[in-house]
């Protein structure tokens, strides 16, 4: 095995863990919006952290910008199984999921997701899990 080659498959499992977990805060997040609209009728804004009026949401981003959130937080769920089945699709779908969600944040406007703590958690977050599986993919631990 030439230096390289050792040097790239020296830590895929620590690399795998990581991502793991990650992806997993992410899912927890997912479900903790999705817990805080069902229980509280936020929107937009973190569901049971901020406690947003859904029509404030609606007005503020939009009936489309809502159901994307929905949808990506659903894709927070399919990337964790994806993940565990070691398929390059989860690099896929967490990336997508986490692209589009900065998008959204990105496009709020006058309450961008750096002006909040949790915002500036969630972005890390979202960057370390995008990281973490192309360091994945490079490792060659995904199938």
């Amino acid at each position: 095995m030439t230096r390289a080659t050792s040097a790239r498959h020296r830590h895929p499992r620590r690399v795998e863990i990581a991502a793991h977990v990650l992806a997993t805060l992410f899912s927890l997040y997912a479900a903790a919006w999705l817990l805080g609209v069902t229980l509280t009728q936020s929107g937009i804004g973190g569901g049971i952290f901020f406690g947003i009026n859904i029509r404030v949401a609606l007005n503020h981003t939009g009936l489309f910008e809502l159901v994307l959130f929905y949808m990506l937080c659903a894709l927070g769920f399919a990337a964790q199984a994806l993940l565990i089945l070691r398929n390059k699709a989860a690099v896929l779908a967490i990336g997508g999921a986490v692209a589009s969600h900065l998008v959204l944040w990105v496009r709020m406007g006058d309450n961008p997701a750096w002006d909040s703590p949790i915002g500036l958690v969630v972005i890390s977050i979202e960057a370390l899990i995008l990281l973490l599986m192309l360091r994945l993919q490079h490792a060659g631990a995904l199938r």
